[in-house]
């Protein structure tokens, strides 16, 4: 639950590394559930409304401006966590035969603005995890770069 992945990018209302194939089809307004392992369990750690997309040359960035943290006891949800990495919500639903968990996590969830840090992670932890997603997108962002002059130069 603590370790902060790339993405979703809370410091700066991104999602925008992970899962290009989910993210290339996503549309603003779509709900994002960030589901983490916890104690072998799927758990929902955040989720956010997309409020706008931008294409890129293989998916597209999601935007929000705001998103909810289960800052105290997350969502746990039924079945092996490998299994939420890309299922879509009328998925859930109809396999486990139950509603949307949106309701609840407006309930249970404290609601941040993007740059805004949760108050259960620590200052410290916080800032190691937005230097490191800081150079990791700039890294991807320069990688994607370097490949798209490469291809205008070949004949």
């Amino acid at each position: 639950m603590e370790k902060h992945a790339i993405d979703p990018g809370w410091e700066v209302g991104t999602y925008s590394v992970c899962h290009p194939d989910i993210r290339r089809y996503t549309d603003a307004g779509a709900r994002i559930f960030d589901v983490v392992a916890k104690d072998g369990r799927g758990v929902i750690r955040s989720a956010f409304v997309v409020t706008k997309v931008r294409n890129t040359s293989d998916s597209r960035v999601l935007y929000f401006d705001e998103f909810y943290f289960a800052d105290e006891y997350p969502i746990v949800l039924p079945g092996p966590p490998i299994q939420y990495r890309k299922m879509k919500m009328a998925s859930w639903i109809r396999k486990y035969n139950r509603s949307s968990p949106w309701v609840d996590i407006i309930d249970n969830y404290i609601k941040y603005r993007k740059g805004q840090k949760p108050k259960s992670i620590d200052s410290k932890s916080w800032d190691y995890m937005v230097s490191m997603s800081t150079r990791i997108r700039r890294l991807v962002k320069s990688r994607k770069s370097g490949i798209a002059e490469s291809a205008k130069r070949k004949p």
